[in-house]
């Protein structure tokens, strides 16, 4: 019994071929998360926030969204990399933001997130079962979704300044990586680019990119 348990853990949804409700869960996902959203307590969410997440998973390269403060993208990103755990288990997952402090808050609700009871309920539809976390940190997440428990985590957060150096993903992740300062010192904007290059260095063939920005 012990064995067919740990067997029923390592298994992931490319195993087994899906079901209608299977199929359902994952076309909500993936093109109304605004519907998925209030499930989780982001009650203002909207289609255009479904719009958003939806070109996220989409996108075969590189996808560049520019938003108006006040507008949730940081919230919407929060959710797609929330749901991108849950449906791509074994992908990794690089995020960055400006600072330290700016990764912490969203990590913070990314964890929130997947602990809700409607996501665990997303896991038992998905994939027969439930998750525990093995880590859940202010940079790093990781559940016993994905196959490779030895491996890296599902979710590697850092500031700008952070190291790369071994750090490799198929999901890079960038959010208002540029700021104020970059607008005001040209060394900055030139260490900002130097980042960016480097992070696309990181990502594993066949990566994507994910770019959020403030018009």
């Amino acid at each position: 019994m012990a064995e067919e348990t740990t067997e029923v853990k390592k298994r992931t949804r490319d195993d087994f071929n899906l079901t209608d409700k299977q199929k359902n869960l994952l076309d909500r996902i993936k093109y109304e998360s605004h519907r998925v959203a209030h499930l989780v307590g982001f009650d203002k969410f909207t289609e255009l926030h479904s719009k958003w997440i939806c070109n996220m998973f989409k996108e075969k390269d590189i996808y560049v969204l520019k938003a108006h403060r006040g507008s949730m993208k940081s919230s919407a990103l929060t959710l797609f990399i929330a749901e991108l755990m849950i449906c791509k288990p074994n992908k990794t997952i690089i995020f960055m933001r400006k600072t330290d402090n700016d990764v912490k808050e969203i990590v913070e609700k990314v964890s929130k997130i997947l602990h809700t009871s409607q996501f665990q309920a997303f896991s038992q539809i998905l994939y027969g079962h439930g998750y525990n976390f093995t880590k859940d940190t202010a940079f790093e997440i990781n559940t016993t979704l994905k196959s490779d428990l030895g491996g890296k985590s599902q979710l590697i957060a850092l500031g700008s300044s952070g190291s790369l150096t071994g750090k490799h993903a198929d999901w890079i992740i960038v959010d208002d990586i540029a700021n104020r300062k970059d607008k005001d010192s040209r060394a900055e904007r030139e260490f900002t680019k130097a980042v960016w290059q480097e992070l696309q260095n990181v990502k594993n063939p066949e990566g994507r990119s994910i770019a959020i920005g403030t018009v």
